[in-house]
């Protein structure tokens, strides 16, 4: 997890312990196949061509957390219940993975031909709201909250319009299905906008500030639910095509980058990832009957 770690080993520790005749230890949880996965490789035992079984005074160890004898067995089989099986075979059993590639699985088979993509009596709605910047289009993404899973009912995506013109359209979209509330980015462009939306509708409107760490706890939440098919997908093209190229890169720290390849747009999937997050914090059922009483929704 140290940035620049291949820099630090080569000039700086690797050069003390000739001056000291010192040992070295790294100790981690992996994090992708970065500099740190390096390293263990050469405590391998030869096979394949891969390690040179400590021939070099490398030896590599590795131990799941149930051998730890200071963890409460209980807890670790909940985490393996909560936690995406990514997720666990990398925090819990220690296994480094490849995270280049696709992010979201079970795509296709979240697909729903049937979902009503009209207002439904009895059903609660959320939308999500990616404002679009110079090159990007605003997004914007309605989830069913009281379907079972929750679901994706309506989507729209569009680009060069004024910001008096996209805020009548998110407005109009969230009158269709009577959102109970709106969770909307906050970044740049957006706070005004997002502001405004406040101003101008009958309904709580969350800012969402968009950082490296909230967009990764976002995202993370996302893809366990595509894992664990607890959403329900209408057949849009546009939403499955960003789904299905959205990808993760390994950088040389061994962190992980989420985003959409280069040429292609994550508009959508940003506006999902709102909603999806909103869902954890929603009004009440009550308070959202109140809310539609007051105005006349």
């Amino acid at each position: 997890m140290v940035p620049h770690l291949d820099r630090v080993w080569q000039q700086i520790l690797r050069p003390t312990l000739t001056d000291y005749r010192g040992d070295a230890w790294f100790l981690s949880t992996p994090r992708g196949l970065g500099f740190f996965h390096s390293l263990f490789q050469a405590g391998l035992a030869p096979q394949d061509g891969v390690g040179d079984g400590g021939g070099r005074g490398w030896t590599s160890f590795s131990f799941p957390s149930s051998t730890n004898p200071h963890l409460p067995a209980d807890d670790v089989e909940e985490a393996r219940a909560q936690l995406s099986e990514r997720d666990y075979a990398q925090e819990y059993l220690g296994q480094f993975l490849e995270t280049d590639g696709s992010v979201f699985t079970n795509v296709l088979s979240c697909v729903v031909d049937a979902l009503p993509q009209v207002w439904q009596p009895g059903h609660e709605y959320l939308l999500g709201v990616d404002w679009g910047r110079l090159q990007d289009a605003t997004a914007c993404v309605v989830l069913d909250i009281t379907a079972k899973p929750k679901a994706v009912v309506a989507v729209d995506r569009f680009m060069k319009l004024d910001y008096l013109r996209q805020l009548a359209r998110i407005k109009a979209l969230g009158s269709r299905f009577g959102v109970g509330a709106v969770v909307a980015e906050r970044n740049a462009a957006g706070d005004p906008l997002t502001e405004q939306l406040r101003r101008d509708l009958p309904v709580p409107v969350h800012p969402f500030t968009t950082t490296a760490v909230s967009k990764r706890q976002g995202l993370d939440r996302l893809i366990l639910a595509f894992e664990r098919q607890d959403i329900a997908l209408l057949r849009d093209d546009a939403l499955i095509h960003e789904l299905l190229a959205y990808s993760a890169k390994t950088l040389p720290s061994g962190l992980i980058q989420y985003g959409a390849p280069p040429g292609t747009h994550d508009d959508l999937v940003m506006a999902l990832m709102l909603a999806w997050e909103g869902s954890r914090f929603v009004l009440t059922r009550e308070q959202w009957r109140a809310l539609q009483r007051a105005y006349g929704w």
